[in-house]
């Protein structure tokens, strides 16, 4: 069954449309889910959250692409879970905390500042994306789309893992420089790698899942969070499928 097809039984609130969604796309969302929490009975119970998710999004929600929009809401669900559970582990992240709050003791830039500020970011950002090869960009939608192992997205790729890691890593140090050299501030205090690693493998369309990214705390969600928001937006509408 196409996409539409489905999106009709959505909007007509046929219950249909569930069994024809798992259907087309549980294998898709199962992977995805596999991949992030490492056991079956977690990645069942994020896949059917999936389902739940979408029938209370679908109206009025219209998404371009199913499989699409159905691994984001996955992913972003099977990430929350695990953030979780790795903060049960960590004694509550403090760490995570503690550098939210050392964020937060920079001072705010004033309106004009910040409007110049927003439009370096959004030309480094396309630079950047622009940029990208097409290997690398599926190397890298591998990696944080589908949360495959490097090792996988590796063989895919026809490299070794060595080889992708390095390439993911640069991928990622390159975004941070070229951030950082428009802001005239050191990297690390835009995003950490891990908080890049984050935002690429969840693509958050709002503010509030922004805030649910790895070190993004009010602070900094206030002062970037459009401007990453606009163009990740922007970036998804440009390769709808991906």
């Amino acid at each position: 069954m196409k996409d539409e097809e489905i999106l009709r039984l959505y909007r007509e609130r046929s219950e249909t449309a569930l069994t024809e969604t798992e259907r087309q796309y549980g294998v898709l969302c199962g992977t995805i889910a596999r991949n992030i929490l490492r056991n079956r009975q977690d990645a069942e119970e994020c896949v059917n959250d999936t389902w739940h998710r979408a029938w209370n999004s679908i109206p009025p929600e219209e998404p371009r692409s199913l499989a699409a929009y159905l691994g984001r809401i996955t992913r972003n669900l099977a990430l929350n879970r695990l953030q979780k559970q790795n903060r049960l582990k960590r004694g509550g992240g403090e760490m995570t905390l503690i550098w939210e709050e050392l964020g937060e003791m920079l001072p705010d830039r004033d309106t004009p500042e910040q409007h110049w500020e927003r439009r370096a970011i959004a030309a480094a950002l396309e630079r950047f994306l622009r940029g990208l090869t097409p290997e690398e960009r599926i190397l890298f939608l591998r990696r944080y789309w589908w949360a495959e192992p490097v090792k996988t997205a590796a063989a895919h790729s026809g490299i070794s893992p060595r080889r992708a890691r390095s390439i993911l890593e640069r991928l990622r140090r390159d975004l941070r420089n070229e951030l950082s050299q428009k802001q005239n501030i050191p990297a690390y205090l835009i995003f950490t790698n891990a908080s890049l690693t984050d935002m690429a493998a969840r693509q958050p369309d709002t503010m509030e899942e922004f805030l649910q990214v790895s070190g993004v705390g009010e602070y900094k969600a206030k002062r970037y969070g459009k401007v990453f928001l606009d163009r990740i937006a922007a970036w998804k509408k440009q390769h709808p499928s991906d």
